[in-house]
């Protein structure tokens, strides 16, 4: 999560995710519900309260999904939401069109740390091409969004050891065998 410009404490925070809706995504959709009801937990024990949790399933087109009537819900909302999520739309997922949609769907609160969550397992296939990398990266930028993903792929620094992280300056991180991570060479 990222502060807002000028804020040093965070108060509550605004997160969407945005998830895959293909027939490979069945694990991933199962464990959403439950990890959004720690992270809220983990949260608030912080004194981080009065967050909310939207989210967008897609595949080629990006919906929204809701229990209630605002796209924001509390995080047993988020979690009732899941249930709407589907393994049988076809087409292409389009991620970057998810994004965008998230972006132009969704009104963050100003004051509230806000995040967007990708979970997908399918790579880029640029089938928008009017939202290309660099178009993506101006608007997450333009509205001072971060981005995570969640992916199931496999990750390794520059000497081939699996990583379990890489962050956006491309480092890669490796398990320590301490309980900790390192960061890697350069992904």
């Amino acid at each position: 999560l990222v502060l807002p410009p000028g804020q040093s404490v965070l108060s509550s925070a605004d997160i969407v995710f945005v998830v895959d809706e293909s027939g490979s995504m069945g694990t991933e959709q199962a464990w959403i519900g439950d990890a959004v009801t720690a992270l809220d937990a983990a949260l608030e024990s912080q004194g981080v309260t009065d967050n909310r949790y939207g989210l967008v399933g897609f595949s080629y087109a990006p919906r929204t999904l809701q229990s209630g009537d605002d796209p924001f819900m509390t995080s047993a909302q988020f979690a009732e939401a899941t249930d709407l999520l589907s393994t049988t739309r076809t087409g292409h997922e389009e991620g970057y069109a998810a994004i965008d949609y998230a972006l132009q769907e969704y009104a963050f609160r100003p004051g509230a740390a806000s995040s967007i969550v990708l979970v997908t397992d399918e790579e880029r296939t640029e089938l928008l091409l009017y939202i290309d990398y660099d178009v993506m990266v101006e608007r997450l930028e333009a509205a001072q969004m971060p981005l995570h993903v969640v992916a199931n792929a496999y990750l390794a620094d520059g000497d081939g050891e699996t990583a379990f992280a890489v962050d956006s300056d491309g480092d890669a991180y490796v398990a320590d065998g301490a309980n900790g991570s390192a960061a890697g060479d350069t992904y």
